[in-house]
């Protein structure tokens, strides 16, 4: 087995404005995919799979909640400036950088509706300690429900602006 990093084609993603197209991310997404297959056990494998489902159940949430916000600003500048909000606060509170745990109680009650605290959680109990999705479902739950919640929020919010 030889390391990711020696593979062929070593895959890079750069996304920008001007050169994010779905055809090219879907071709390097594909080639990282390949070149992991080569190297990587079948349990990493599991892994993997198990990423890439949450990876989606947190796209169905982040969605949801930048639809909402597109629903109740009146400006791109200002839906900009809400969605940096919103994004600076979600990462703070997720976990990333510091423990949630070591947060005061309001803030570790604010985080449980945080769709990026559940995919860290469920990111690194997959990809560190090899959960299996029975170990992880309080994260897949979390997440599945900010997304619902958020969908049907911008939903009802559209219909209420649109009409």
């Amino acid at each position: 087995m030889r390391p990711l990093a020696q593979c062929p084609e070593q895959p890079t993603i750069v996304f920008s404005a001007s050169n994010c197209n779905t055809k090219e991310i879907a071709a390097q997404f594909c080639k990282t995919v390949a070149c992991a297959d080569e190297n990587f056990p079948a349990q990493e494998k599991r892994a993997e799979l198990q990423g890439i489902a949450a990876a989606l159940l947190y796209l169905v949430g982040a969605l949801g909640i930048g639809l909402f916000i597109s629903t109740i600003v009146e400006t791109q500048q200002q839906a900009m400036f809400v969605t940096l909000f919103i994004v600076m606060i979600y990462l703070l509170m997720s976990g990333l950088f510091t423990p949630v745990r070591s947060m005061p109680n309001w803030a570790q009650w604010m985080a449980e509706v945080n769709p990026v605290k559940h995919f860290i959680e469920l990111v690194r109990a997959v990809l560190i300690k090899g959960a299996t999705v029975g170990e992880v479902r309080r994260e897949i739950v979390g997440l599945a429900a900010i997304g619902v919640a958020a969908l049907a929020l911008a939903v009802r919010q559209y219909g209420r602006t649109a009409g």
